[in-house]
Order: C-alpha cells, then structure tokens, then sequence
C-alpha cells in the first residue's frame, strides 16, 4: 500500500512518498526529513517563533449569548448567560439602570434605543476565585445594533483586557472554522493548545507546531500572515 503527502503552503510545492503500511511514526519521521531537505534547498533555518505561556486558569461567571443584542420597536435587548447572581449596571459617566439577576442561560436586560455612544455594561459579583467583574464596553450606533469595543475582567482587584482566542465551531466571526472538537487541525489527534497571532486561532499542538513553524508563515484557518505562535498552558499540579 503506498501513499503521497502534499505539504502546503510552500514556495514550491514539497512531495514526498512512502510505500508499505502507513505508520504513524513512520510518516512523522518522513515529514521531518522532509522539512530539513526543504530547508537545506532554500538556504534558511528560520522558524516562527514558538513562545510558552503559563497562566492560572480563570473562571469567568458571565458571557454574552449569541447574538448578544437584538432590538425591537426601538427597545435593544442584551442576552446573557451567568452561572451566578449578581448587579447588572448599565453605565455612561453615572448609572443609567441597575438590575439584579440570578443564574440562568438565556437571561435578557433591555433598554431604549434612546440611548447613545460608548456605554459600560457591568457585570458585579460577590467575588468568585477572584473574579468580581466583567466589564463590556459597548458603542450604540443611530442605525445598528450595538458592537463590543472592549472586553475587561476584575480579578483580585486588577483589571485585565478579554483577548478572544478562536476555538469552537462557529466563534470566528468569518465562519471559517471546523475545529469544535478542539483537537489539532493538523494531526487531528492531539489537543489544539499553539495559539497563532495576530489571527488567535487555536488550531495546533506543540508537536504540529514545530513543524509547521518551518514550513508556513500562513494561518492554516484563515491563511493570514502568522507572526507569532504562543503555546498556553495552566500550572501543573
């Protein structure tokens, strides 16, 4: 039984084959072959370069559904999902409404479309490992929905900007994922834990990573410019 590889995106496209029972290792060892050939033909060694970072993991009690807002005869309505009670504050230099609610899914707050510009929502809690607010920081537009400018959780005090990472099926606002399982992209075996920036698509694990550092500077969901791949991982144990 025999086999041929494609490795793309390269200058020129890379082949290689193999015959006999497909191996695992086997076709890792190919590639990797593969990949340094490549390099020595081309002349270069570099890489994109591959950063570590560890962080605690922090739970976040609140999350906006999907669509976060909607809007009916002038009145908007924000839907929200939380997995504890807290305030809701809708603010702009002082309170415009304060609402408590409790824990639910499909949670909605609403408010008139007479409202205007760049507005807080608050989210406050009685502190929950150290998270006692979530902050969106919304703009309301004369002729459209409201959009998120900025994303902000309080946690121990310190407040922190929301970086989104996309991972499940249907996050990217593209609609170019495929990857809800959260598996790597790649060898579709390993969990997705390497990161690529600016794009933040969470598509590969650090074995696939390495490899593919060397071979593309290309995003392989939404093929934009990749100039950094960082691995994330949360302290062991």
């Amino acid at each position: 039984m025999g086999g041929t590889f494609s490795l793309l995106p390269l200058q020129e496209p890379m082949w290689f084959s193999y015959y006999g029972p497909i191996r695992h290792a086997e076709a890792s060892e190919a590639l990797d072959a593969a990949i340094t050939s490549h390099l020595q033909e081309i002349g270069s060694s570099s890489a994109i370069p591959i950063r570590k970072e560890v962080a605690d993991q922090v739970i976040v009690p609140v999350a906006l559904n999907t669509p976060p807002f909607t809007e009916s005869d002038g009145v908007i309505t924000v839907h929200y999902a939380t997995s504890m009670p807290g305030r809701l504050s809708l603010l702009a230099d002082l309170p415009i409404d304060v609402v408590d609610f409790d824990i639910g899914l499909d949670l909605t707050f609403s408010f008139p479309r007479t409202v205007e510009g760049q507005l807080s929502l608050q989210f406050d809690f009685d502190v929950n490992n150290g998270v006692s607010s979530r902050i969106y920081i919304i703009n309301i537009p004369s002729d459209s929905l409201p959009s998120i400018v900025d994303d902000k959780v309080i946690v121990d005090g310190v407040t922190s900007s929301v970086s989104r990472v996309f991972h499940e099926d249907g996050d990217d606002e593209d609609g170019d994922t495929d990857f809800s399982d959260g598996l790597c992209l790649i060898c579709c075996t390993n969990p997705a834990t390497v990161i690529a920036f600016p794009c933040r698509h969470c598509c590969m694990c650090r074995s696939c990573s390495e490899k593919f550092a060397t071979l593309s500077n290309h995003c392989p969901v939404c093929r934009a410019i990749v100039h950094e791949l960082i691995e994330c991982s949360t302290p062991e144990k």
